[in-house]
């Protein structure tokens, strides 16, 4: 299989800062993430970062990094319609999104059904 690379960008929930968080496609319906890296909003623009659409399942590898700001392992999708992007976090059971400030408690998982490069679908 041909390797297939796309980059999410996501918010640090610590800093507010914005990173892209490379997936790599590992199979029809699955992605791992491989690293992360600072980005500047009008460079992630540029790049066309907010045009790749993921969909699957995307699970962690051990050599991922995690945000580069904060070190965080993990992020969450956004639950506000009008927005959907996500953002990193720690474990915590209470969130903020680093792009529309929605707050709200952590809930389900993510199933899977698309992530734009910028956000969900």
């Amino acid at each position: 299989m041909k390797k297939i690379a796309e980059v999410m960008l996501c918010k640090c929930q610590q800093t507010g800062k914005t990173f892209g968080i490379r997936v790599e496609k590992t199979g029809p319906n699955s992605w791992i993430q491989t690293w992360a890296f600072p980005i500047k909003d009008k460079t992630a623009q540029n790049e066309g970062f907010s045009s790749s659409k993921i969909v699957g399942n995307i699970d962690f590898t051990e050599e991922y990094p995690g945000c580069p700001y904060c070190g965080a392992q993990s992020w969450f999708h956004c639950g506000n319609p009008n927005c959907g992007k996500i953002t990193d976090f720690n474990g915590e059971s209470w969130v903020k999104c680093g792009w529309c400030h929605n707050e709200a408690a952590i809930g389900g998982q993510y199933d899977g059904s698309g992530i734009d490069g910028a956000g969900d679908r």
